[in-house]
């Protein structure tokens, strides 16, 4: 099987480009060709542990004055392409603090980390405008803005000019959203970015499963299982292309510990149907 990735990011010469490219130009590919490339000055992961360095292969580490600051620079990142309230802001990040105290803090910290853009070869980057901050983030990658940005341009759709879209979004997901915080203001797309991976994990197995290009599909397939050991249907097509593959002795092992799941933490015993499809599976591994 085609190993896509290497390393703990994607190791393709087009996603590397992607980290250099102005992603504010629309639409972001034509023919896999990228235009207006540029290096950014910061990369920001959101997938799996934050963390935000000034070059891609994650070497350079920025290194916070304080963690609140840390956390008030992920919230800009998290809210990118929206004006924030301050109100809003110091209720998010310091829901405690009295309003004067949060207030002063807020600001502090704002200095700390706008003193971090402009050290690293930023422009500022926060901007206030009547009552309200935002952030551009022109100069600055982001895996989660990148995966957004590979799926629109997928549409969700598994042609073959696709489906390398879906796996480069796919190839992004290092793990949960903000995996290693507590932030609250977080929750929700953490979930949200969660069950869209899913999604895209469930296109490409039906994409390879269609193709008949089976340990491709059992690449992501195990991907799915990994994220949520009940999904029945997914051992299912585990089986089936284990089925194709030849291989009787791990589709009979995939079985079995479909079964151990299913007692040992539901208390049920597999589908009628799952059974009927696994005995059928093993009857034509026989023939």
């Amino acid at each position: 099987m085609k190993n896509y990735f290497t390393g703990s990011f994607p190791n393709d010469e087009f996603l590397k480009e992607c980290c250099f490219c102005d992603l504010g130009h629309s639409p972001l590919m034509k023919k896999n060709n990228l235009k207006s490339v540029k290096k950014k000055h910061l990369y920001v992961f959101c997938f799996g542990c934050f963390e935000v360095f000034t070059d891609y292969e994650r070497k350079s580490p920025v290194h916070w004055r304080t963690s609140k600051a840390k956390e008030l620079f992920a919230y800009f990142i998290h809210n990118s392409g929206k004006l924030l309230p301050i109100n809003k802001i110091l209720a998010d990040i310091w829901p405690d603090a009295p309003p004067n105290k949060a207030s002063d803090l807020f600001h502090t910290n704002l200095c700390y980390v706008r003193y971090m853009l402009k050290s690293y070869g930023g422009d500022g980057n926060i901007y206030y405008n009547n009552g309200a901050y935002s952030i551009h983030i022109e100069d600055i990658f982001c895996d989660y803005i990148l995966f957004e940005l590979f799926l629109k341009q997928s549409v969700f759709k598994t042609t073959e000019s696709n489906i390398k879209l879906l796996i480069y979004s796919a190839s992004l997901y290092l793990g949960e959203y903000l995996d290693n915080t507590n932030f609250e203001w977080a929750s929700d797309k953490k979930e949200y970015y969660f069950n869209l991976y899913i999604k895209i994990l469930n296109a490409i197995s039906l994409y390879y499963m269609d193709h008949h290009k089976y340990e491709d599909a059992l690449y992501y397939l195990k991907k799915l299982v990994s994220n949520n050991p009940f999904l029945e249907d997914i051992h299912v097509m585990i089986m089936q292309a284990l089925s194709y593959l030849g291989d009787r002795q791990a589709l009979i092992k995939q079985y079995n510990k479909l079964c151990e799941i299913l007692i040992d933490e539901l208390g049920v015993s597999p589908k009628e149907k799952t059974m009927k499809i696994f005995y059928e599976l093993l009857n034509s591994s026989n023939d």
